[in-house]
């Protein structure tokens, strides 16, 4: 139930900012001069007038401040209008999303024996999962050169490897190791292949160790411009840590990326 999720929070975050947007607007007409402006393009220029009850006040162009204000008064009642119009169109789509079930939850309301008799159109999370596996298989062949075992059960080939896997697991976070990548008929295998179940999204993490050696960074160059041409990019579907000799990476900056792009 990822984007029913996503939706419900992103409307609570617009409903906050429509909130505050109207209680601003509503302050700053109350504290602008009275009446309206009225404006006339004549050949020779524009005029400016302050309407109140019907009585037009011609307003000279030294009067700038006044005019200006009545202008902005007049466009924050309009913004005031729609904003109000907005939010109460929200919290109604609020309030269906807080009292009724999403679609992917529709098949595990079912029981058992009803279940048996029919496909699901939209699959559970716990489907999902399971299918999202079999499409993202770890890596079979091949025992990493220096083998540390995670959490999971999983075994890794550096220190570092073994933090990110320990700290995806502990988040409960769905990751494969490794799991093998064809671009163009090149294998490649990312570090960690990542779910984020909210938004049903595959992402790529790859930790670049030894950024201060030179064959090492330009191979990883390579290979990052390779993902770049296969839409697999740094900042949407790419993670990328990094460290050097001098300068280790922790689990704190592993959090980071976690909450940034993986719950």
């Amino acid at each position: 139930m990822g984007n029913y999720n996503i939706l419900y929070e992103d409307i609570q975050e617009r409903l906050r900012f429509l909130s505050t947007l109207i209680d601003n607007v509503e302050t700053a007409i109350k504290e602008a001069p009275g009446g309206t402006l009225k404006i006339r393009n004549r050949k020779n220029g524009t005029s400016y007038y302050s309407v109140t009850n019907n009585s037009e006040i011609y307003l000279p162009q030294k009067n700038v401040e006044l005019i200006q204000s009545l202008a902005q008064k007049s466009y924050d009642k309009k913004i005031l209008r729609a904003a109000k119009t907005e939010l109460l169109a929200l919290e109604k789509l609020s309030n269906y999303y807080s009292s009724n079930p999403a679609v992917e939850e529709w098949y595990g309301k079912l029981s058992p024996a009803r279940q048996s008799l029919v496909h699901p159109v939209v699959l559970t999370d716990k489907q999902y999962i399971a299918k999202w596996k079999k499409e993202h298989p770890p890596r079979s062949s091949g025992k990493p050169e220096t083998v540390y075992e995670t959490i999971k059960g999983d075994t890794v080939r550096s220190r570092a490897e073994i933090l990110i896997a320990d700290r995806l697991f502990t988040r409960n976070v769905i990751y494969q190791y490794e799991t093998p990548l064809i671009l163009n008929g090149v294998e490649y295998h990312p570090d960690f292949c990542v779910l984020n179940l909210r938004k049903r999204k595959t992402l790529y993490w790859e930790h670049l160790g030894m950024m201060d050696e030179l064959d090492y960074l330009e191979d990883n160059i390579f290979k990052l411009n390779r993902y770049a041409k296969h839409n697999i990019i740094i900042g949407k579907n790419l993670i990328i840590t990094f460290e050097t000799a001098t300068q280790p990476f922790n689990t704190a900056q592993i959090d980071q990326m976690i909450q940034a792009f993986c719950i």
